[in-house]
């Protein structure tokens, strides 16, 4: 019997024991860290492998200098800029020579009320060290408007990307599709759109697969191709608010 008592002594010990280490361990796996900790921002950020593998690009915000970065795999890095006057937002690759930086900032435009975020897709050159803004040079585009900078594909050679754009200076601007020059930044129109438009989908030889309609007013959302040569209607749905998101089609 003074056996059988001091094991369960022994065991209620040890299961004290256990307790007391289990709500120790809960207590510290609760504990908050410090304020300092929820401001620390990771350094890169928005990292980016060339198609062809052999340069990687990010964003580099640290306390000396905010900026692209671009290094070559087996040399270290090999070109990059100041980003610290703009919002960068993300890189990408366009080519194995050019990295495209999307960025923005709060801007005002003369003859529009109040100021706006001005968005862009800037076009970096490895090879020759250039910056060239896409889509700048490009005559009748929309002097004001958010979301531009929008790359939906890339041309097979490399040399262009696809890009839509709200064209021209009226109160109700066509939403179009655009190929733009990496080289020079000037866009040209590939697909008109209309004031409905919210969407394309293009293929890499620039033909256009599909174009998305919402019209607010009537609440309507429409897909619609020309594949045959001329707009049809492909889908259809009544709906207060954009009812889906087209990735692809088949």
């Amino acid at each position: 019997m003074t056996t059988i008592t001091t094991l369960q002594a022994g065991a209620r010990v040890r299961v004290q024991t256990l307790l007391l280490a289990g709500l120790f361990l809960a207590s510290v796996a609760r504990a908050a860290p410090p304020i300092e900790a929820y401001g620390n921002l990771p350094e890169i950020r928005s990292l980016a492998i060339s198609p062809n593998g052999k340069h990687f690009a990010y964003l580099l915000d640290s306390p000396e200098i905010e900026g692209l970065v671009v290094h070559e795999l087996g040399v270290g890095a090999v070109g990059g800029v100041k980003t610290d006057k703009i919002k960068a937002r993300f890189v990408e690759f366009a080519s194995p020579d050019h990295v495209i930086l999307r960025a923005s900032e709060t801007t005002s435009v003369f003859g529009f009320r109040g100021r706006f975020e001005h968005s862009a897709a800037i076009s970096y050159n490895i090879r020759a060290d250039k910056l060239t803004v896409l889509l700048k040079k490009t005559e009748d585009l929309f002097p004001a408007q958010t979301g531009l900078g929008r790359i939906l594909g890339v041309n097979r050679d490399g040399r262009r990307v696809f890009m839509p754009a709200f064209m021209g200076r009226g109160n109700n601007p066509g939403y179009d599709l655009l190929s733009v020059d990496l080289r020079n930044g000037r866009g040209r129109v590939v697909s008109r759109g209309n004031s409905d438009t919210i969407d394309w989908i293009v293929n890499r030889e620039g033909i256009v697969l599909a174009r998305e309609d919402y019209d607010n007013d009537r609440n309507k959302y429409e897909i619609r191709t020309r594949l045959r040569g001329s707009w049809e209607q492909v889908f259809a749905q009544s709906a207060s608010q954009i009812p889906l998101s087209l990735v692809g089609v088949n």
